[in-house]
Order: structure tokens, then C-alpha cells, then sequence
């Protein structure tokens, strides 16, 4: 008996409201295939097998997590999602699989007017080479939010012919993401089955790398529509997580001087770099080597007056804000502090802004320093019609 198959190209097309729906079912069937596919054991070439032929990776993720179950039904994460797999040549691998990273990136993304362009989430993503001391197989994790749908006071005003046209470019978009990543195995990309916010999107992403990546100590936190323009000395902010570990949790990378540097009597920390930055001449992203390691790496500066950085030493300030815009974080600290606000479908900021606030006040904070460089510039993707 043949199966029967869904003839969304019979549904009429002079319908806006079944053109809503035919776009929804349409990427939440490419999402649900593309989990389907993830969850069965890949391989990985490899030059040490005996047979040449690569060593298994089954890397699965289990659906549900009972310590965050209700975290799960609130906000609709029922999908379950696998890491990817390579499946080319050893270069295109090029991950050293016997180390563990200390190190991962997460990049949030939802509809913007340049959709399906992925150029602008292209920028940011390579933009992470400005990243000095940071291993270039260390995982990126791209998620990207829907549409509130519904009777929900946050749901989308558009009418249902706007909206169809949105959710067709947000399912382009994820299929040009797919197709450009699917072969690294460094990069994994979570569509989101219903609306998530910053906050969720965001808790969801940290959730699977705690459970693919437990050696995993720091994050930096990224919006697809802010890139590093400068180099960023990932490991002087690894020795300051490392020296402070009761004083410092983020460190923001401010688009603009005019940031708040106060918080109580805290004073400013003042280090070393600890790398040489080489020069960047490429705008696409590495992938590493074989024999790369996954750990954040350090070459001992011989000289401190090096001319490729502008001064011997930097600045990180205390500040009584929190911002949402690129930042480094300590990463149990994070995670615990995103459960610690309960509704996530919401930008952390809001709610994070007001807590820094009054335990500055209190002279106490919870953490918050500035990367006293303006290393990012802002693509401003919500008004952005073509990037």
C-alpha cells in the first residue's frame, strides 16, 4: 500500500490563509526531516582507523530533559537535535575529536527584511576569526526564531499574505544555512519550532551544549547582525575568568564609547595581552586542521609593546548594565542566570538591566564588566532591506 503524500502543490494559491499554513507545514517538515536524518549514526573519516573508513558518531540528544521539563512545554521544544555530521574529506572534517572544547559560540538569528540572504549571519560568523587564542574547531550554534502565531498578544500584525511571504524567506534562509553548513562539523543550526525570543533561543542553544560539549567553561554570545571589525584577546578574557572567578561572569563588547563603567566600588582590572594577533586577510571562516586543538590556545608575546595590538595592555571596567549585544560569559553562570528569569521569551536585558541595577546600588552586582574597545560594529538588520 503506497502512502499517501501531502499535496501542498494542489492547495489553491489564490488563498492567503492556505498559503500561511502551506509555508508553516513546509518548514517544519524540512526542520523535521533534517532532525529525522541527524539522528541516525554518521561517520567521521579518520586517519587512525584501521580500516580508513572513519570511527562512529552517534552523538544524540535526549528529547527531554526532566530537570527543565516544564522550560520544555512552555515554550513548545519538543524537537530533538543531533550534532552534524562531516561527511566529506579529512580537511573538510578537520576537527581533532580527542580534545574537548573549553570554548562555544552562540549566534541568535530571526526574520529580517534581507531574508533569505544569509550574507549579514555570513559576516558574523566569519567575523569570529578576530577571536585571538580561540580554537578554530571550538562549536558554533546558530538558532532561528519564528513567528508568534495565534491569539497572543505578541503574535505578529501582519495580514496573512505579509506573513506568508515571511515565512517562505525564513524557510529560504534556512535552507541556504543548511546547505552552507551541513558539511562542517563545528557549526550546528537550531530552527526553531515555535517562538523562542533572545532568551529562549538562547537557553535552548547553551542546554545542547551542555549536554554534546560538558568541557565547555566560557561562551560569547553573538546577534546576527553584530560582527567583530578588530581583534579580541580570547585568552587575556579566559586569565580574567580564571583570576576572578567570584568578580567576573560577562564581559560586554560595547558598539559605542558612551557605556555605563560603574558599578558600587568596584575598580577597573587592568591585564596583559597574552596573544600575537596575526593578520586577518580573509573574511572566511577557518575551519582548523587535523591536529588542531580544541582548547583555547596562547602564543606568549616576546615583545609587550607589539605593534599589532594598539596598546601593550587593556582595560576591562566594571559596569551596572547588561546588554544583550555581543559578550563573554562564564558559562554556569549563564545558564543559571537565564533559569533564574523563568519567562525567556523576552530579550534577558530587560529583566537583567533592572537586577544590575540594584545590586550595584547595593554595592554588590552580579558580575558585569566592558571590554574598554569599541571591537563590533552593528548592521542594524531590522531596517536593513538588502545586505
Amino acid at each position: 500500500m503506497q502512502p499517501r503524500r501531502l499535496q501542498l502543490s494542489r492547495m489553491p494559491r489564490n488563498n492567503p490563509s492556505l498559503r500561511v499554513l502551506s509555508s508553516a507545514v513546509t518548514f517544519l517538515a524540512l526542520s523535521s526531516i533534517y532532525t529525522s536524518l541527524k539522528l541516525q549514526p554518521s561517520f567521521y573519516p579518520d586517519e587512525h582507523s584501521a580500516a580508513g573508513g572513519g570511527v562512529p558518531s552517534s552523538k544524540v540528544l535526549s528529547q527531554k530533559d526532566p530537570k527543565r521539563e516544564g522550560f520544555s512545554s512552555s515554550l513548545g521544544i519538543e524537537a530533538t537535535y543531533s550534532s552534524f555530521a562531516a561527511r566529506g574529506s579529512a580537511d573538510v572534517r578537520a576537527v581533532n575529536m580527542s580534545e574537548e572544547p573549553d570554548t562555544a559560540i552562540v549566534i541568535t538569528s530571526s526574520w529580517i527584511p534581507s531574508h533569505p540572504s544569509t550574507n549579514m549571519i555570513e559576516t558574523a560568523v566569519n567575523s569570529t576569526v578576530h577571536l585571538k587564542g580561540l580554537s578554530p574547531s571550538a562549536p558554533i550554534i546558530i538558532t532561528i526564531d519564528t513567528f508568534v502565531h495565534g491569539s497572543s498578544i505578541l503574535s505578529t500584525k501582519d495580514d496573512a499574505a505579509t506573513l506568508s511571504k515571511k515565512l517562505e524567506a525564513l524557510e529560504e534562509y534556512a535552507n541556504r544555512l543548511f546547505e552552507k553548513y551541513l558539511p562542517n562539523p563545528r557549526i550546528h543550526v537550531l530552527p526553531g519550532m515555535s517562538n523562542l525570543h533572545i532568551g529562549g533561543s538562547t537557553y535552548k542553544a547553551v542546554s545542547l551544549i551542555e549536554k554534546h560539549y560538558p568541557s565547555v567553561k566560557y561562551l560569547y554570545y553573538l546577534q546576527h547582525d553584530f560582527y567583530f571589525v578588530k581583534h579580541v584577546d580570547h585568552r587575556l578574557l579566559v586569565n580574567l575568568m580564571e583570576q576572578y572567578p567570584s568578580r567576573v561572569n560577562y564581559v560586554v563588547f560595547p558598539k559605542r564609547w558612551n557605556v555605563n563603567r560603574e558599578c558600587g566600588n568596584e575598580t577597573a582590572i587592568v591585564l596583559n595581552h597574552t596573544t600575537i594577533p596575526e593578520d586577518t586577510t580573509t573574511t572566511q571562516l577557518s575551519f582548523g586542521n587535523a591536529t588542531s586543538n580544541n582548547r583555547t590556545t596562547s602564543t606568549p608575546i616576546a615583545n609587550e609593546n607589539d605593534p599589532r595590538w594598539t596598546e601593550p595592555t587593556l582595560t576591562i571596567s566594571p559596569s551596572g548594565k547588561y546588554s544583550d549585544n555581543n559578550h563573554f560569559v562564564r558559562f554556569k553562570w549563564y545558564k543559571e542566570t537565564l533559569e533564574s528569569l523563568v519567562f525567556l521569551r523576552r530579550p534577558p536585558e530587560f529583566p537583567l538591566q533592572k537586577r544590575a541595577f540594584d545590586t550595584c546600588r547595593e554595592n554588590k552586582g552580579i558580575g558585569l564588566w566592558v571590554y574598554d574597545q569599541v571591537v563590533t560594529l552593528h548592521l542594524d538588520g531590522r531596517n536593513t532591506k538588502e545586505y
